[in-house]
């Protein structure tokens, strides 16, 4: 079905900032109010950072001045390079259909 992206490098410094603290990205959602699954894809760059979750994080994690300096760190670069999934299907055949549904937009076009 679907594949897994690798973390970036701000999703593995959120991954061991967790272990660290010995709790669970359910636990992080719970304190932040942000679904796992939104976590999930901000740690795999996904989808960018909400408004004010990287000063609710170092918040809760209570992180140290360097802590907090390496992950915004890596935020920035996470924000820099969202990934976007690859495009499935075949040019070609899209650009074909493309033509195919322009030309049936014209042909509306002349018939109203």
């Amino acid at each position: 079905m679907g594949f897994l992206m690798p973390m970036t490098a701000f999703g593995l410094a959120c991954r061991q900032l967790r272990a660290n603290m010995k709790v669970v990205m359910a636990d992080q959602s719970k304190a932040t109010g942000v679904p796992c699954s939104s976590i999930s894809a901000i740690e795999r760059g996904l989808i960018g950072l909400p408004e004010g979750y990287l000063d609710q994080l170092v918040e809760w994690m209570q992180l140290t001045e360097a802590e907090e300096a390496e992950l915004r760190r890596h935020s920035v670069a996470n924000q820099a390079s969202l990934r976007k999934p690859k495009k499935r299907g075949h040019p070609e055949r899209d650009g074909e259909l493309i033509n195919i549904l322009n030309s049936l937009t014209s042909r509306k076009e002349n018939i109203t």
